[in-house]
């Protein structure tokens, strides 16, 4: 991401500002990153799962079946896995196209603690596999970790709530006539979709968070490391 300050910029001097769907070139306060293969269905925030849409675009019409960016998970050129499947599929697959030894997790553990008494460190497990032996000096390892982006700040999320569509008498979901906005203190995103909720026929349900972590899924972090280890 050489040039950028974060990833979203990157993806917009990728795209030459230009959304993807319409093919127009907007001003970046009218431009949404979008996930082609969407993050509830597994999709990650790796550039070639990230598309420059516009906010007449980037709406909740064109994400439901049939719309133009659903369209687009079927057209992505690529899978993307959840972490579990990925690396029980590279388990299956790197035997069969390089030539390794692989090493167990009770072979690690027991070197690390019987042989070499050291703690039980991610990076510990990594020298030790790596071949580290008694002789190798830590010099230290200083991890700074600057937080540039956060995902999601929200502490209650509703859901499950129904309205009653007044346009055409329909049920609608909350996130179907949802108010356009998505990003805090800016203004709406897209269309104000608050107005058509005429009865409400579900009160739906609210999920609290009651743990804060200082690192969330999906963050956006610049990692600095200093110093090492030698051998």
């Amino acid at each position: 991401m050489q040039g950028a300050k974060d990833l979203k910029s990157y993806i917009f001097k990728r795209d030459r500002f230009t959304c993807q769907v319409c093919a127009q070139q907007k001003p970046v306060s009218q431009l949404h990153c979008h996930h082609i293969i969407y993050r509830s269905k597994g999709g990650t925030n790796q550039p070639e799962n990230l598309l420059t849409v516009c906010t007449n675009c980037h709406t909740p019409a064109n994400h439901l079946p049939g719309g133009a960016l659903h369209k687009l998970i079927t057209e992505a050129s690529q899978p993307f896995f959840k972490g579990g499947f990925f690396m029980s599929a590279l388990n299956s697959w790197l035997p069969k196209y390089l030539e390794f030894t692989r090493k167990d997790g009770f072979e690690t553990a027991y070197r690390r603690d019987e042989v070499l008494g050291w703690d039980k460190e991610h990076f510990i497990d990594a020298l030790v596999i790596a071949g580290a032996n008694s002789e190798t000096e830590r010099l230290g390892v200083t991890v700074e970790r600057i937080k540039l982006q956060r995902n999601n700040r929200s502490l209650s999320i509703f859901y499950d709530a129904k309205w009653l569509d007044r346009r055409d008498g329909k049920t609608k979901s909350g996130k179907e006539l949802f108010n356009g906005r998505t990003t805090r203190n800016k203004p709406h995103n897209s269309e104000n979709l608050h107005r058509f909720r005429a009865q409400k026929l579900k009160a739906g349900r609210v999920l609290t968070r009651k743990q804060h972590y200082q690192i969330r899924p999906y963050d956006i972090l610049d990692v600095g490391i200093s110093k090492g280890i030698k051998s």
